[in-house]
C-alpha cells in the first residue's frame, strides 16, 4: 500500500476499539460473543461519528465523492454522522436488546449502501479520499476502507441471524387442542 503511513490514526482508532472491546468483556465477565460485537461496533460508531463533526462541512463536502445517496442529497452527509452516533447510544443503552432487529437492519443498510459505493470507487481507481475519520484524518480510498465496512456489516448480519436462531429455540411449541386431548388421554390411561 503505498500510502501506509496515513493509515496510522485509522489504526489507532481501531486499536482502541479493540481495547476497550476486550478489557469490558474481561470486566463484566462475557466471552467474545454478541456482547463483544455490540460493543465493538458502538464504540466505533461513537469514534468515528464524532470524528466527522471537526469539519461537518468538509466531511459532506467529501463524502458526496463516493457515496450516491449524500451525491443526489448532500443533507446525507451532515446526517450520517449524526445517524453513528444514534447507533452508538443504541448498540451499547440497548442492554436488553428490545431494538436490536430494527438496530442491525439499519447498520446493514447503512454500510451496505457505503461498501457498495466505495466497491465502486475502487473498481474506477479514484484517486480521493476516504473520511470515514472525517477530514481531519483523510485516508485514501482502498480495499481497507471496504474491508472494514463489510466487517461491519457482516457482525450486524451474524448478530440478526443469531437472534433468529435464539428466538427460534425460545419459542414455545404449542399443540393444537385435538392432539392435546389425545396426549391427555394417552398419559391418563
Amino acid at each position: 500500500m503505498k500510502h501506509h503511513k496515513m493509515y496510522i490514526p485509522f489504526y489507532i482508532a481501531m486499536l482502541i476499539v479493540i481495547l476497550y472491546t476486550t478489557v469490558h468483556q474481561f470486566i463484566i465477565g462475557h466471552r467474545i460473543g454478541m456482547i463483544a460485537m455490540n460493543d465493538f461496533m458502538g464504540i466505533r460508531f461513537i469514534l468515528f461519528g464524532l470524528l466527522k463533526f471537526l469539519d461537518i462541512e468538509g466531511f459532506a463536502n467529501s463524502f458526496m465523492q463516493y457515496d450516491i445517496v449524500a451525491k443526489k442529497r448532500k443533507p446525507y452527509g451532515y446526517f450520517f454522522p449524526i445517524l453513528e452516533i444514534v447507533l452508538w447510544i443504541a448498540y451499547l443503552v440497548d442492554t436488553q436488546m428490545h431494538y436490536r432487529l430494527t438496530i442491525n437492519i439499519v447498520t446493514v443498510l447503512l454500510v451496505g449502501i457505503t461498501s457498495i459505493w466505495i466497491f465502486y470507487a475502487l473498481k474506477a481507481k479514484k484517486d480521493i479520499d476516504c473520511v470515514c475519520m472525517g477530514t481531519k484524518f483523510p485516508l485514501p480510498m482502498s480495499i481497507i476502507n471496504l474491508i472494514e465496512n463489510i466487517a461491519m456489516g457482516a457482525m450486524a448480519v451474524f448478530m440478526l441471524i443469531r437472534m433468529g436462531s435464539v428466538t427460534m429455540a425460545h419459542t414455545p411449541v404449542t399443540m393444537d387442542t385435538s392432539a392435546q386431548q389425545n396426549n391427555t388421554a394417552a398419559i391418563c390411561h
